[in-house]
């Protein structure tokens, strides 16, 4: 039986973050944790709004009525912005959002999605609150979607781990959303995957994922601090 941590400093996780580390080496695991605590240093700074140009961009589409016209224009401006992009991470961003403006118009965008407020949702586990909105939340005749937009990773159970945390956040919170309306838009295949395993799967993983990081979390040192 795990016992639950109390800790004095509140412990805040995104999920994919969380999914992340939940799926790494248990020797690898713990060197996550800086840069999700510091966040204005390292990888968790730069997590934020990175999809942020495309999906104003899908969200326009649908409140225009499906315009197409105005996925091409958002696609040409980023492809303009290319040649002046400052460096090669720049260089993917713009590519990532070209292509999810690309993805989403080829799988959903004969859908007739209505653009409902984004909640902001969390999945409490133990010490740690795991936040887990999605990039869009829409609804189509009165069925809410909630919808991640990214690349699956080299590990797709962290994709399917994202998926459970934010369904369980959903529910937290008083929202009914069946497994299938909790989807993931891989940019780089085009490809839908949802929320398909029974909610509890990853009960006893999360449980002792979170009971971990409770922990270590007072021992992390910010970056560059000794």
């Amino acid at each position: 039986m795990l016992l639950e941590v109390v800790v004095d400093e509140p412990i805040r996780l995104a999920a994919t973050g969380f999914a992340e580390y939940v799926t790494a080496s248990p020797t690898t695991r713990d060197n996550k944790l800086p840069a999700f605590k510091f966040k204005h240093k390292g990888e968790g700074a730069g997590r934020s709004g990175y999809y942020a140009f495309a999906l104003r961009t899908i969200v326009h589409y649908h409140r225009s009525g499906r315009d197409k016209a105005i996925l091409e224009a958002a696609r040409q401006e980023l492809l303009a912005a290319l040649p002046n992009a400052r460096d090669h991470l720049a260089t993917t961003k713009i590519q990532r959002n070209i292509s999810a403006i690309e993805a989403y118009d080829r799988l959903y965008g004969q859908r007739r999605f209505k653009v409902l407020i984004n909640h902001r949702i969390a999945h409490r586990q133990g010490a740690l609150t795991v936040t887990a909105q999605p990039d869009l939340w829409v609804s189509e005749d009165d069925v809410e979607v909630l919808i991640k937009v990214g690349v699956t990773r080299k590990k797709p159970i962290e994709t399917e781990m994202l998926l459970h945390l934010i369904r369980k956040a959903a529910i937290q919170h008083g929202y009914r959303v069946r497994a299938r309306n909790v989807v993931y838009l891989d940019i780089a295949t085009g490809h839908e995957r949802i929320c398909a395993a029974r909610i509890t799967r990853f009960n006893r993983t999360f449980a002792a994922a979170a009971n971990r990081i409770a922990n270590v979390w007072p021992s992390i040192k910010e970056p560059g601090i000794a």
